[in-house]
């Protein structure tokens, strides 16, 4: 197929190279009329000589009028024997890609202007931000866009302004967070990109640079936060072999911190409705963060729920997040059920 599209754009090309030469040449043979020095033959052979210095010596030898371009500064070697004058004119015209035009007796010979090409119309990339000014929700819908114009987008929709620190200006980030509290969105915009965003008491949010974790190949070790307070510290890799699996390492850590790290390692978006307090002591290798979820949680008043997009996090009586089963029981007075029914149900 793509033979074939080179030959037939070749035929194209030809058969309108062919259709202005005959076009040139009718012009000559009409011209040759009144001025038979066209149809005179060359005896010629020249080497090193400029373009317009060689079509001037044929005019000059036939009795033509000329009038040649300065710019025709190409250096010419050719022979021509008994070849006519306007065959010569032809060729010349077609090799040096020439403009010819016949003004009465004279013919002009001029460069031909380069094509401008029209301009590229750059047409930059949509921000998908939406906020809802009723209820103070944000939409964000990001893929590798520039956090710059995340930043100029989200302040021209909520009227509240987001500054960036100078070293973040360029950088790209993806986050989908559908119809959330402005600031739990931004959180997660933060986290999920590794930023941190702090509110003043003037309605500003100042984006810059989580702190930068030590590392040593794959492996990182959490440093300081950035309000200054020591972190403890744990290690955590991703897998080499399957990006979305970890292994971590970590003594007497926050559970919170985990959870936020190896979401960050993995691109995994989270909402928590209650932050889970406590520590772990934890060794794991090639988990998924369904998988470290479900160990990180067992045996705490925390639990969690997956869906299409994003994890569920918090207590495990909260709405949305508690479970039920049906449980039938024979035999039993209903004194004896209203005790074993936990209160905070009854």
């Amino acid at each position: 197929m793509k033979k074939i599209i080179q030959i037939v754009c070749l035929l194209l090309i030809s058969s309108v190279s062919f259709g202005q030469t005959e076009e040139l040449r009718r012009e000559l043979d009409e011209l040759a009329k009144t001025q038979p020095g066209l149809e005179e033959k060359v005896q010629l052979s020249v080497s090193a000589v400029t373009l317009s210095d060689f079509i001037s010596a044929i005019a000059l030898e036939h009795n033509l009028n000329v009038s040649v371009d300065d710019e025709l500064s190409n250096l010419v070697v050719n022979n021509f024997y008994d070849a006519l004058v306007k065959d010569v004119f032809i060729f010349i015209v077609t090799k040096y890609e020439l403009d010819l035009e016949i003004m009465g007796s004279i013919i002009s010979f001029k460069a031909k202007k380069p094509v401008e090409e029209p301009p590229v119309v750059y047409t930059p990339k949509e921000i998908k931000v939406e906020y809802n000014p009723e209820n103070e929700f944000l939409s964000l819908d990001l893929k590798l866009d520039s956090l710059d114009k995340v930043a100029e987008a989200i302040t021209k929709k909520s009227d509240k302004n987001v500054v960036l620190s100078p070293e973040i200006k360029d950088k790209m980030v993806s986050v989908y967070i559908e119809n959330r509290p402005f600031d739990q969105t931004m959180d997660m915009l933060a986290k999920s990109n590794g930023l941190v965003i702090t509110p003043d008491e003037n309605g500003f949010y100042f984006v810059e640079l989580a702190e930068k974790p030590v590392k040593n190949g794959n492996q990182s070790t959490n440093g300081t936060r950035p309000n200054g307070k020591q972190k403890i510290e744990f290690l955590i890799e991703q897998s080499a072999l399957n990006p979305d699996k970890i292994s971590i390492s970590a003594v007497d850590t926050p559970i919170k911190d985990i959870i936020e790290q190896a979401s960050i390692k993995l691109g995994q978006q989270y909402f928590m409705y209650d932050v889970p307090t406590g520590n772990t002591t934890l060794k794991v290798e090639d988990v998924t963060f369904e998988e470290l979820m479900v160990h990180i949680m067992n045996g705490t008043e925390f639990t969690f729920k997956k869906n299409d997009k994003y994890f569920l996090i918090g207590n495990r009586g909260s709405e949305g997040l508690r479970s039920t089963e049906l449980i039938q029981l024979e035999n039993r007075t209903v004194e004896a059920v209203e005790e074993i029914i936990p209160t905070d149900l009854t």
